[in-house]
């Protein structure tokens, strides 16, 4: 008995701290609104989604706690690589990274931390080894949702 409450916590608390990416497609979208075409549910941080050859004309990030402060992170290339464009949630669950100029073709998310001057090599170590992970195309989930403009 102690065993299952122990897996069923431990499962709980692996689901909290997973945020969906969404990405939205066609010109009517440019500001995240409309269909969304496709994404990755309950993803966790640091951890890439990408669509493959497809691209969203914007991204956003779901299901964020509140009192989390998180940077929402959209690529121009799949893999988590190439330029990217951020934009920080703290207090609200749905955050838009809406596009300038290009499309995105994978994002991902990752808490914002205030650091110390002596936590801040650390944090730029941890950064990099995540980073270069995701060059690699290790933690790079696919979609696990499509929709079309006119339904699931």
């Amino acid at each position: 008995m102690r065993s299952s409450t122990i897996l069923a916590l431990a499962g709980l608390i692996a689901s909290s701290t997973a945020i969906d990416i969404r990405f939205y497609n066609g010109e009517e979208n440019q500001y995240c609104g409309g269909k969304v075409s496709a994404g990755c549910t309950n993803v966790n941080p640091n951890t890439c989604c990408s669509p493959g050859g497809a691209y969203g004309w914007t991204m956003t990030c779901n299901a964020i706690p509140t009192a989390w402060h998180i940077e929402c992170r959209a690529y121009e290339g799949s893999n988590c690589w190439g330029p990217q464009r951020n934009e920080y949630a703290y207090g609200w669950t749905d955050e838009c990274v809406s596009r300038d100029w290009n499309s995105f073709r994978s994002g991902g998310w990752g808490f914002v931390a205030k650091k110390t001057r002596g936590e801040e090599a650390e944090a730029e170590a941890a950064y990099n080894a995540a980073y270069n992970s995701t060059q690699q195309g290790e933690g790079c989930r696919k979609p696990d949702f499509l929709e079309y403009t006119d339904g699931p």
